[in-house]
């Protein structure tokens, strides 16, 4: 979801889905189940009638809300250019993320550039694995020597943490991004 809401395009997020429903509010086989009810109803989440299912406290709501608050604030986000980040694992062979052995267990990386601004955004697609690659930035934007702030991430101590901006591959920074984690540097 973060990534829906950090990408080009009109988010889109399923009904239900910042509310981890499970789709199973029923089983006559109609659409009507397809949509269980946060507020109560005929039917509800997790096949239970008339009751409210819409929890403020709710971890995805509630990182999902976090992710919406920087996009508010960060216009860079919401209208930015958007650019695929190559990565790398030593600092020298940079590429595009890729599927090895049937998987891709890595950092995906993208940029929303806006004006002279640059936000890099990263998802890590091993739900067990912090993974650490270096990232791709944009030459023209950053001098090595300056540095890039987390301003969110799914584990909260690395809001605040720098990034250091180096010469590889033109400019880049060592990113560590948590398991099935998503983090956002500007």
């Amino acid at each position: 979801m973060a990534l829906n809401a950090t990408t080009i395009g009109i988010e889109c997020i399923y009904y239900g889905t910042e509310q981890q429903f499970d789709g199973e509010g029923g089983g006559d086989g109609s659409d009507r189940y397809i949509r269980e009810a946060m507020f109560g109803g005929e039917f509800g989440a997790f096949r239970c009638r008339g009751r409210h299912f819409f929890n403020e406290d709710q971890p995805v709501y509630r990182q999902l809300a976090e992710v919406h608050k920087l996009r508010s604030k960060q216009m860079t986000l919401s209208r930015g250019r958007q650019f695929l980040r190559q990565i790398s694992g030593d600092g020298v062979n940079f590429g595009l993320p890729a599927i090895m052995g049937g998987r891709m267990l890595s950092i995906v990386a993208w940029s929303r550039i806006f004006n002279d601004n640059e936000m890099l955004c990263a998802i890590n697609t091993d739900p067990d694995h912090a993974s650490t690659a270096f990232v791709t930035l944009d030459d023209g934007l950053h001098v090595a020597g300056n540095s890039v702030t987390c301003l969110y991430s799914t584990n909260p101590v690395d809001i605040g943490r720098t990034l250091l901006v180096e010469a590889r591959n033109g400019k880049s920074v060592p990113l560590t991004v948590p398991p099935a984690g998503f983090v956002v540097y500007g």
